[in-house]
């Protein structure tokens, strides 16, 4: 009898699991029900970065028009691609005051990034590697601000050992604009 039940817990487990991923991260982030926001809202735009550690995690920063800028967090299960994090929200880039580049800085289990607002690109690096930075008009082609997002994925070692994060900023010249430690 307890090894029908544990059977039939496990068949219910796998139906459940398969009927909650997509076959696509592309899918997972365009399709997924996002239930822990109040509103319903439609994704406009979104940039699907595949994890360069490993094959089965993913994070897509996605635009919404009332919400503004987020980060959801994506892994690969047995069946497909399921959200992994609730997203860290981002005010709407309409009206940010960003005084330093770090003023809109967050980490995630596994990510660092942000948002700045600069004329031209400046170099992020943290703990002296450099970050990917996108613009943000490449998610938004409506957005004629100039703001970028940056992003630097954090290797297995530094997590463990709980290292600390030291960001740097510099203009196109190499000159320090600002610096931060988390």
């Amino acid at each position: 009898m307890y090894v029908l039940i544990g059977l039939l817990f496990i068949l219910m487990a796998g139906i459940y699991e398969y009927t909650s991923t997509h076959r696509s991260i592309e899918a997972a982030v365009f399709n997924e029900k996002h239930a822990f926001l109040e509103a319903p809202f439609s994704i406009d735009h979104a940039e699907i970065i595949q994890s360069e550690l490993t094959s089965e995690k993913a994070y897509a920063f996605v635009v919404t028009s009332r919400l503004g800028l987020q980060l959801s967090t994506y892994t690969k299960g047995w069946f497909g691609w399921n959200m992994s994090a609730v997203s860290t929200l981002y005010p709407s880039v309409e009206n940010p005051s960003s005084p330093s580049v770090f003023s809109e800085t967050s980490m995630d289990s596994s990510l660092v990034f942000g948002l700045y607002r600069s004329t031209e690109p400046i170099q992020i690096h943290v703990n002296g590697q450099p970050a990917h930075t996108i613009p943000y008009q490449q998610l938004r082609p409506d957005v004629s601000e100039d703001l970028y997002m940056w992003y630097y994925e954090r290797q297995p070692d530094m997590i463990e050992n709980m290292d600390k994060v030291h960001l740097t900023a510099r203009d196109a010249s190499g000159s320090m604009v600002d610096r931060l430690d988390l």
